[in-house]
């Protein structure tokens, strides 16, 4: 009998971590756009006992979404999605962390719309930026660490645990929902204890 499926798209470091927290007796379909980082990812999480598949996938491609979501459908019944994937303007130009985030962000859910099993779950992980103007980077970061509450970044397990929450049975009435986990950066910028980037 096919296990339930947890695909999971973007094998770095908060990916990873929910496909650990996620991926107790079910099938993690392991996706991303870097091969190496994919096969790496995946090896590490076998080596740990889940059972892994892998697809590569570029989210800005409709095209290869769509053979995500087969992969995934041919696997078992589909429970959950997490779109990790994503760019900052430091990585790449604006038309390519539009392409990913933006525009990647909406197919990936419009296409896994056909599969989701009854009862599924879809997730997108994505940076505070939006919620700040212009994104800043190096020192500009390290200032608004030093300046929020928490004052330091979190782990990529800490933000695995909320997505469980959102993920899970506890969070069915939770939709369109956008939950701010910065340990406090934006409230420092709208309690004027940090000037807004830009």
């Amino acid at each position: 009998m096919a296990k339930d499926v947890v695909v999971v798209i973007g094998a770095g470091g908060i990916g990873v971590a929910i496909a650990r927290r996620q991926g107790f007796g079910k099938t993690i379909l392991l996706a991303d756009f870097n091969e190496k980082t994919l096969q790496a990812a995946a090896e590490d999480l076998m080596g740990e006992s889940y059972t892994v598949s892998t697809h590569h996938v570029d989210v800005s491609s409709r095209e290869s979404v769509r053979s995500l979501v087969d992969a995934a459908a041919a696997l078992g019944a589909v429970v959950q999605v997490v779109n990790t994937a994503g760019l900052s303007p430091n990585m790449a130009p604006p038309e390519r962390v539009l392409a990913v985030d933006v525009y990647g962000s909406a197919v990936v859910f419009e296409e896994f719309e056909r599969v989701i099993a009854p009862g599924g779950a879809g997730l997108i992980i994505s940076s505070m930026a939006g919620h700040m103007l212009p994104a800043p980077i190096g020192d500009v970061y390290r200032t608004m660490i030093a300046a929020s509450p928490a004052n330091r970044m979190a782990p990529p397990e800490e933000i695995a645990i909320a997505a469980s929450y959102l993920l899970g049975p506890d969070a069915g009435f939770v939709t369109g929902s956008d939950l701010l986990i910065d340990g406090g950066v934006i409230a420092a910028m709208r309690a004027g204890k940090l000037p807004a980037p830009g």
